[in-house]
């Protein structure tokens, strides 16, 4: 069974005169994802007749072929420091 899987974490640290320092890491995977891939595609521009299916058997219609691509794993770090304005924004 298909099913993604998701993470973050984040510190937040207070520094001298009104700074703030920030570190995130978030992250994701995809695990077991499956796709369907049209495997009577023809070349483009050919038409039905440029399908290898159709030149073959005669078919002229999408034929799926469902398969496992595996897993994508995404992950981001981000830094930042910033200070606020002493007397707010005005």
């Amino acid at each position: 069974m298909p099913y993604i899987e998701s993470w973050n974490f984040t510190m937040q640290k207070e520094l001298p005169k009104g700074f703030l320092a920030q570190a995130g890491y978030v992250g994701n995977r995809q695990i077991k994802q499956l796709q369907v891939m049209n495997v009577n595609v023809g070349t483009p521009g050919g038409g039905t007749a440029s399908e290898p299916l159709n030149q073959t058997y005669g078919r002229t219609g999408s034929s799926g072929l469902i398969e496992n691509y595996g897993g994508t794993p995404t992950t981001r770090c981000r830094l930042s420091c910033g200070r606020a304005f002493p007397m707010g924004l005005r």
